[in-house]
Protein backbone atom coordinates (compact mmCIF):
# COMPACT_ATOMS: atom_id res chain seq x y z
CA UNK A 1 0.00 0.00 0.00
CA UNK A 2 1.67 3.18 -0.98
CA UNK A 3 1.76 5.88 1.76
CA UNK A 4 -0.82 8.18 0.21
CA UNK A 5 -3.05 5.38 0.32
CA UNK A 6 -2.14 4.42 4.24
CA UNK A 7 -2.80 8.15 5.04
CA UNK A 8 -6.13 8.14 2.90
CA UNK A 9 -6.74 4.65 5.42
CA UNK A 10 -5.81 6.67 8.99
CA UNK A 11 -8.16 9.68 7.85
CA UNK A 12 -10.98 7.25 6.93
CA UNK A 13 -11.02 5.78 10.47
CA UNK A 14 -10.84 8.35 12.17
CA UNK A 15 -13.99 9.02 10.65
CA UNK A 16 -15.82 5.50 10.49
CA UNK A 17 -14.28 4.22 13.87
CA UNK A 18 -16.29 6.41 16.20
CA UNK A 19 -19.83 6.11 13.71
CA UNK A 20 -19.27 2.47 14.56
CA UNK A 21 -19.29 3.11 18.33
CA UNK A 22 -21.65 5.70 18.44
CA UNK A 23 -24.35 2.88 16.92
CA UNK A 24 -23.04 -0.27 18.87
CA UNK A 25 -25.78 0.16 21.45
CA UNK A 26 -28.57 0.65 19.15
CA UNK A 27 -27.14 -2.90 17.44
CA UNK A 28 -26.24 -4.73 20.41
CA UNK A 29 -27.53 -3.12 23.36
CA UNK A 30 -25.63 -1.22 25.81
CA UNK A 31 -23.23 -3.64 27.17
CA UNK A 32 -22.06 -3.67 23.52
CA UNK A 33 -18.40 -2.75 23.59
CA UNK A 34 -15.20 -2.78 20.51
CA UNK A 35 -13.05 -5.96 21.92
CA UNK A 36 -9.85 -5.07 19.40
CA UNK A 37 -8.86 -3.20 16.96
CA UNK A 38 -10.62 -3.14 13.52
CA UNK A 39 -9.01 -4.80 10.60
CA UNK A 40 -8.87 -4.07 7.09
CA UNK A 41 -8.52 -5.87 3.89
CA UNK A 42 -8.65 -4.56 0.29
CA UNK A 43 -10.79 -6.79 -3.03
CA UNK A 44 -10.33 -6.23 -6.54
CA UNK A 45 -13.60 -4.24 -6.10
CA UNK A 46 -14.52 -3.48 -2.51
CA UNK A 47 -12.73 -2.34 0.45
CA UNK A 48 -13.59 -4.29 3.87
CA UNK A 49 -13.41 -2.94 7.61
CA UNK A 50 -13.73 -5.80 10.32
CA UNK A 51 -14.77 -4.26 14.01
CA UNK A 52 -15.00 -7.18 16.54
CA UNK A 53 -18.02 -6.66 19.03
CA UNK A 54 -18.12 -7.69 22.48
CA UNK A 55 -21.58 -7.76 24.18
CA UNK A 56 -20.90 -10.15 26.72
CA UNK A 57 -18.02 -12.73 27.65
CA UNK A 58 -19.84 -15.62 25.42
CA UNK A 59 -21.59 -12.83 22.87
CA UNK A 60 -19.59 -11.78 20.17
CA UNK A 61 -19.94 -10.45 16.77
CA UNK A 62 -18.10 -9.17 13.83
CA UNK A 63 -19.11 -5.61 12.00
CA UNK A 64 -18.40 -5.47 8.18
CA UNK A 65 -18.07 -2.67 6.65
CA UNK A 66 -18.03 -2.61 2.86
CA UNK A 67 -17.27 0.18 0.71
CA UNK A 68 -16.99 -0.46 -3.19
CA UNK A 69 -14.45 0.39 -5.69
CA UNK A 70 -12.89 0.54 -9.19
CA UNK A 71 -9.94 -0.77 -10.03
CA UNK A 72 -7.20 1.26 -8.63
CA UNK A 73 -9.41 3.43 -6.56
CA UNK A 74 -8.33 5.29 -3.65
CA UNK A 75 -10.72 4.85 -0.30
CA UNK A 76 -10.50 9.17 -0.70
CA UNK A 77 -11.93 9.00 -4.03
CA UNK A 78 -14.29 5.36 -3.41
CA UNK A 79 -16.27 7.34 -0.41
CA UNK A 80 -16.94 10.58 -3.29
CA UNK A 81 -17.61 8.71 -6.82
CA UNK A 82 -21.41 9.13 -7.53
CA UNK A 83 -21.44 5.25 -9.14
CA UNK A 84 -20.20 3.79 -5.85
CA UNK A 85 -22.84 5.95 -3.86
CA UNK A 86 -25.56 4.66 -6.06
CA UNK A 87 -24.48 0.98 -5.90
CA UNK A 88 -23.75 0.72 -2.45
CA UNK A 89 -27.17 2.19 -1.95
CA UNK A 90 -28.85 -0.40 -3.99
CA UNK A 91 -26.33 -3.09 -2.18
CA UNK A 92 -27.94 -1.67 0.92
CA UNK A 93 -31.45 -1.57 0.26
CA UNK A 94 -30.85 -5.11 -1.39
CA UNK A 95 -29.98 -7.13 1.84
CA UNK A 96 -33.07 -5.40 3.46
CA UNK A 97 -35.30 -6.21 0.75
CA UNK A 98 -34.06 -10.31 0.99
CA UNK A 99 -34.43 -10.10 5.10
CA UNK A 100 -38.20 -8.62 4.55
CA UNK A 101 -38.25 -11.68 1.59
CA UNK A 102 -37.05 -14.93 3.41
CA UNK A 103 -38.61 -14.06 6.77
CA UNK A 104 -41.63 -16.04 5.78
CA UNK A 105 -39.30 -18.63 4.71
CA UNK A 106 -37.51 -19.13 8.65
CA UNK A 107 -37.77 -22.93 8.48
CA UNK A 108 -33.73 -23.52 8.99
CA UNK A 109 -33.70 -23.46 5.19
CA UNK A 110 -32.05 -20.41 4.56
CA UNK A 111 -30.57 -17.41 6.30
CA UNK A 112 -29.97 -13.79 5.72
CA UNK A 113 -27.34 -11.06 6.30
CA UNK A 114 -28.48 -8.51 8.98
CA UNK A 115 -28.18 -5.09 7.01
CA UNK A 116 -27.29 -2.81 9.83
CA UNK A 117 -26.62 0.69 8.32
CA UNK A 118 -25.84 2.41 5.21
CA UNK A 119 -23.49 5.57 5.79
CA UNK A 120 -24.37 7.79 2.79
CA UNK A 121 -21.71 10.53 3.37
CA UNK A 122 -19.04 7.54 3.12
CA UNK A 123 -20.30 5.35 0.50
CA UNK A 124 -20.31 2.25 3.06
CA UNK A 125 -22.72 -0.91 3.64
CA UNK A 126 -22.62 -1.89 7.33
CA UNK A 127 -23.38 -5.28 8.10
CA UNK A 128 -23.15 -8.22 10.65
CA UNK A 129 -20.23 -10.79 9.26
CA UNK A 130 -21.64 -13.96 8.94
CA UNK A 131 -19.91 -17.28 9.46
CA UNK A 132 -20.09 -18.78 6.08
CA UNK A 133 -18.68 -20.69 3.03
CA UNK A 134 -19.15 -20.05 -0.50
CA UNK A 135 -20.82 -22.60 -2.67
CA UNK A 136 -17.96 -23.29 -4.80
CA UNK A 137 -15.64 -24.03 -1.69
CA UNK A 138 -17.76 -27.17 -1.57
CA UNK A 139 -17.51 -28.13 -5.50
CA UNK A 140 -13.75 -27.65 -5.09
CA UNK A 141 -13.64 -29.34 -2.17
CA UNK A 142 -11.78 -33.20 -3.25
CA UNK A 143 -14.15 -34.96 -0.91
CA UNK A 144 -16.65 -34.45 -3.28
CA UNK A 145 -14.92 -35.91 -6.04
CA UNK A 146 -14.58 -39.50 -4.10
CA UNK A 147 -17.37 -39.58 -0.93
CA UNK A 148 -21.20 -40.51 -1.73
CA UNK A 149 -21.66 -38.14 1.49
CA UNK A 150 -20.27 -35.47 0.55
CA UNK A 151 -22.12 -35.38 -3.08
CA UNK A 152 -25.43 -35.96 -1.57
CA UNK A 153 -24.90 -33.01 0.69
CA UNK A 154 -24.08 -30.95 -2.11
CA UNK A 155 -26.82 -32.53 -4.33
CA UNK A 156 -29.24 -31.05 -1.13
CA UNK A 157 -27.00 -27.83 -0.89
CA UNK A 158 -28.34 -27.41 -5.24
CA UNK A 159 -31.85 -28.05 -4.20
CA UNK A 160 -31.82 -25.35 -1.62
CA UNK A 161 -29.98 -23.27 -4.21
CA UNK A 162 -32.34 -23.55 -6.60
CA UNK A 163 -35.24 -23.09 -3.63
CA UNK A 164 -33.85 -20.08 -2.51
CA UNK A 165 -33.52 -18.55 -5.90
CA UNK A 166 -37.13 -19.39 -7.16
CA UNK A 167 -37.88 -17.80 -3.87
CA UNK A 168 -36.00 -14.10 -4.73
CA UNK A 169 -37.49 -14.34 -8.64
CA UNK A 170 -40.89 -14.57 -6.96
CA UNK A 171 -40.93 -12.27 -4.48
CA UNK A 172 -38.43 -9.23 -5.30
CA UNK A 173 -40.36 -7.41 -7.98
CA UNK A 174 -43.19 -7.42 -10.32
CA UNK A 175 -43.49 -9.68 -13.67
CA UNK A 176 -43.29 -7.72 -17.33
CA UNK A 177 -43.30 -9.11 -21.00
CA UNK A 178 -40.50 -9.21 -22.93
CA UNK A 179 -38.97 -10.80 -26.08
CA UNK A 180 -37.41 -14.60 -25.46
CA UNK A 181 -34.35 -13.19 -27.73
CA UNK A 182 -33.38 -9.93 -27.54
CA UNK A 183 -31.82 -7.56 -29.60
CA UNK A 184 -29.14 -6.94 -26.84
CA UNK A 185 -28.47 -10.66 -26.03
CA UNK A 186 -28.40 -11.33 -29.37
CA UNK A 187 -25.86 -8.34 -30.38
CA UNK A 188 -23.51 -9.28 -27.18
CA UNK A 189 -23.42 -13.11 -28.27
CA UNK A 190 -22.45 -11.91 -31.60
CA UNK A 191 -20.04 -9.84 -30.22
CA UNK A 192 -18.28 -12.17 -27.95
CA UNK A 193 -18.25 -14.44 -30.53
CA UNK A 194 -16.22 -12.47 -32.91
CA UNK A 195 -13.63 -11.73 -29.87
CA UNK A 196 -13.68 -15.67 -28.92
CA UNK A 197 -12.91 -15.44 -32.63
CA UNK A 198 -10.21 -12.71 -32.91
CA UNK A 199 -8.37 -14.47 -30.07
CA UNK A 200 -8.36 -18.40 -31.18
CA UNK A 201 -8.30 -17.78 -34.89
CA UNK A 202 -11.20 -20.78 -34.81
CA UNK A 203 -13.19 -21.60 -37.71
CA UNK A 204 -15.97 -23.57 -36.56
CA UNK A 205 -17.30 -20.72 -34.92
CA UNK A 206 -19.55 -19.89 -37.77
CA UNK A 207 -21.72 -22.31 -37.32
CA UNK A 208 -22.67 -20.81 -33.88
CA UNK A 209 -23.13 -17.77 -35.41
CA UNK A 210 -25.65 -19.03 -38.15
CA UNK A 211 -27.68 -20.96 -35.41
CA UNK A 212 -28.33 -17.77 -33.09
CA UNK A 213 -28.89 -15.81 -36.35
CA UNK A 214 -32.21 -18.31 -37.07
CA UNK A 215 -32.93 -18.57 -33.58
CA UNK A 216 -33.07 -14.37 -33.17
CA UNK A 217 -35.46 -14.34 -36.13
CA UNK A 218 -37.75 -16.62 -35.01
CA UNK A 219 -37.90 -16.04 -31.17
CA UNK A 220 -37.29 -12.39 -31.32
CA UNK A 221 -41.00 -12.00 -32.29
CA UNK A 222 -41.78 -14.11 -29.40
CA UNK A 223 -42.87 -12.61 -25.97
CA UNK A 224 -42.30 -14.39 -22.14
CA UNK A 225 -43.03 -13.03 -19.01
CA UNK A 226 -39.75 -11.04 -17.59
CA UNK A 227 -38.92 -9.99 -13.91
CA UNK A 228 -36.23 -8.84 -11.75
CA UNK A 229 -33.48 -10.91 -11.85
CA UNK A 230 -30.19 -11.64 -9.97
CA UNK A 231 -27.97 -11.43 -12.77
CA UNK A 232 -24.89 -12.41 -10.15
CA UNK A 233 -25.65 -15.82 -9.29
CA UNK A 234 -22.84 -18.07 -9.00
CA UNK A 235 -21.53 -20.73 -7.29
CA UNK A 236 -19.11 -17.78 -5.42
CA UNK A 237 -22.08 -15.52 -4.46
CA UNK A 238 -24.06 -18.31 -3.06
CA UNK A 239 -23.42 -19.31 0.57
CA UNK A 240 -23.60 -21.80 3.36
CA UNK A 241 -23.93 -21.67 7.11
CA UNK A 242 -22.45 -24.78 8.93
CA UNK A 243 -26.30 -25.76 9.64
CA UNK A 244 -26.46 -25.97 5.52
CA UNK A 245 -28.57 -22.84 5.04
CA UNK A 246 -28.37 -21.53 2.00
CA UNK A 247 -28.12 -17.77 1.13
CA UNK A 248 -26.90 -15.32 -1.55
CA UNK A 249 -26.79 -11.15 -1.79
CA UNK A 250 -25.41 -8.52 -3.45
CA UNK A 251 -27.89 -8.89 -6.57
CA UNK A 252 -27.69 -6.77 -9.86
CA UNK A 253 -31.56 -6.26 -9.95
CA UNK A 254 -31.69 -5.76 -13.64
CA UNK A 255 -35.00 -6.79 -15.24
CA UNK A 256 -35.39 -9.72 -18.00
CA UNK A 257 -35.91 -13.58 -18.52
CA UNK A 258 -36.06 -15.18 -15.45
CA UNK A 259 -34.17 -18.29 -17.08
CA UNK A 260 -30.88 -15.96 -17.38
CA UNK A 261 -30.15 -16.51 -14.17
CA UNK A 262 -30.21 -20.36 -14.10
CA UNK A 263 -28.43 -20.24 -17.05
CA UNK A 264 -25.96 -18.20 -15.77
CA UNK A 265 -25.41 -19.92 -12.63
CA UNK A 266 -25.32 -23.71 -14.62
CA UNK A 267 -22.74 -22.42 -16.82
CA UNK A 268 -20.62 -21.42 -14.02
CA UNK A 269 -20.47 -25.51 -12.75
CA UNK A 270 -19.52 -26.32 -15.96
CA UNK A 271 -16.58 -23.77 -16.32
CA UNK A 272 -15.15 -23.91 -13.27
CA UNK A 273 -11.36 -23.66 -13.54
CA UNK A 274 -10.89 -27.51 -11.96
CA UNK A 275 -13.74 -28.24 -14.27
CA UNK A 276 -11.87 -26.32 -17.30
CA UNK A 277 -8.33 -27.86 -16.48
CA UNK A 278 -9.12 -31.24 -16.36
CA UNK A 279 -11.58 -31.51 -19.50
CA UNK A 280 -14.42 -32.35 -17.39
CA UNK A 281 -12.86 -35.29 -16.07
CA UNK A 282 -13.23 -34.09 -12.20
CA UNK A 283 -16.97 -34.29 -12.61
CA UNK A 284 -17.75 -36.23 -15.54
CA UNK A 285 -20.73 -35.56 -17.25
CA UNK A 286 -23.58 -38.38 -15.83
CA UNK A 287 -22.62 -36.56 -12.22
CA UNK A 288 -22.69 -32.65 -13.61
CA UNK A 289 -25.99 -33.48 -14.89
CA UNK A 290 -27.09 -34.94 -11.45
CA UNK A 291 -25.78 -31.49 -9.97
CA UNK A 292 -27.58 -29.61 -12.14
CA UNK A 293 -30.73 -31.82 -12.09
CA UNK A 294 -30.82 -31.04 -8.43
CA UNK A 295 -30.56 -27.42 -9.07
CA UNK A 296 -33.44 -27.51 -11.51
CA UNK A 297 -35.62 -29.54 -9.39
CA UNK A 298 -34.98 -27.19 -6.63
CA UNK A 299 -36.37 -24.53 -8.95
CA UNK A 300 -39.11 -26.24 -10.31
CA UNK A 301 -40.10 -28.48 -7.69
CA UNK A 302 -40.77 -30.90 -10.27
CA UNK A 303 -43.19 -28.86 -12.75
CA UNK A 304 -41.67 -29.57 -15.84
CA UNK A 305 -38.66 -29.73 -14.53
CA UNK A 306 -36.88 -27.00 -16.77
CA UNK A 307 -37.43 -24.41 -19.06
CA UNK A 308 -38.57 -24.11 -22.47
CA UNK A 309 -36.26 -21.69 -23.50
CA UNK A 310 -33.13 -22.44 -21.06
CA UNK A 311 -30.87 -24.46 -23.49
CA UNK A 312 -31.07 -20.68 -25.67
CA UNK A 313 -29.91 -19.18 -22.41
CA UNK A 314 -27.37 -21.48 -21.16
CA UNK A 315 -25.88 -21.20 -25.19
CA UNK A 316 -25.68 -17.18 -24.64
CA UNK A 317 -23.75 -17.68 -20.98
CA UNK A 318 -21.28 -19.90 -22.05
CA UNK A 319 -20.25 -17.73 -24.95
CA UNK A 320 -20.09 -14.87 -22.56
CA UNK A 321 -17.99 -17.19 -20.25
CA UNK A 322 -15.31 -17.93 -22.49
CA UNK A 323 -15.52 -14.66 -24.15
CA UNK A 324 -14.33 -13.59 -20.27
CA UNK A 325 -11.91 -16.31 -19.66
CA UNK A 326 -10.26 -15.31 -23.50
CA UNK A 327 -10.24 -11.53 -22.11
CA UNK A 328 -8.61 -12.29 -18.52
CA UNK A 329 -5.63 -14.51 -20.95
CA UNK A 330 -5.42 -11.24 -22.58
CA UNK A 331 -4.78 -8.95 -20.12
CA UNK A 332 -2.01 -11.38 -18.01
CA UNK A 333 1.40 -10.12 -17.98
CA UNK A 334 4.90 -11.52 -17.34
CA UNK A 335 4.57 -14.97 -15.13
CA UNK A 336 1.07 -15.10 -14.86
CA UNK A 337 0.35 -14.91 -18.63
CA UNK A 338 3.25 -17.75 -19.24
CA UNK A 339 1.14 -19.72 -16.66
CA UNK A 340 -1.91 -18.98 -18.32
CA UNK A 341 -0.45 -19.77 -21.82
CA UNK A 342 -0.08 -23.37 -20.30
CA UNK A 343 -3.29 -24.46 -19.79
CA UNK A 344 -4.87 -22.18 -22.39
CA UNK A 345 -5.18 -24.95 -25.50
CA UNK A 346 -7.11 -27.40 -23.00
CA UNK A 347 -9.68 -24.13 -21.52
CA UNK A 348 -10.66 -23.81 -25.39
CA UNK A 349 -10.71 -27.47 -26.48
CA UNK A 350 -13.17 -27.84 -23.34
CA UNK A 351 -15.33 -24.65 -24.04
CA UNK A 352 -15.00 -25.70 -28.03
CA UNK A 353 -16.50 -29.31 -26.70
CA UNK A 354 -18.99 -27.58 -24.48
CA UNK A 355 -20.42 -25.16 -27.43
CA UNK A 356 -21.00 -28.09 -29.94
CA UNK A 357 -22.81 -30.10 -27.11
CA UNK A 358 -25.22 -26.76 -26.43
CA UNK A 359 -25.57 -26.12 -30.17
CA UNK A 360 -27.00 -29.41 -30.31
CA UNK A 361 -29.62 -28.74 -27.75
CA UNK A 362 -30.95 -25.34 -28.94
CA UNK A 363 -30.96 -26.64 -32.15
CA UNK A 364 -34.05 -28.47 -31.11
CA UNK A 365 -35.59 -24.88 -30.57
CA UNK A 366 -35.43 -24.24 -34.69
CA UNK A 367 -37.94 -27.43 -35.44
CA UNK A 368 -41.14 -26.55 -32.77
Amino acid sequence: MSKNHLRDLEEFLKVLSPRIQADLHKWYGENAKLSREPTFQSRDWSFFFRYFVQVSESENYVVLVKIRHLQNMSIADAILDPEMKEESKNEFWSLRKLRKIFADFNNGSFFTIRDLAWYEDLNAVVMEEAEIRTLKSFYQDPALWFFQNAQKKFKGNLWLTGRWLHIFHTNIGSVQNGSVFSEILYKNALMNLGKIESFTQLSDLAITKELLHDLYKIYSKRNMPYGVIHDNFSTSNVFVTEDGEICSFDPHNKVGPLSLDLAKFITDMETNRIQVITNGLVLPAPRMKEYIDSFLKGYFLGESHGDYYLSLYRLISLIQKWEENENTYSNLTGNNKLIYYFGLKRMRKYFSKLLIEQNKQVQKLLFV
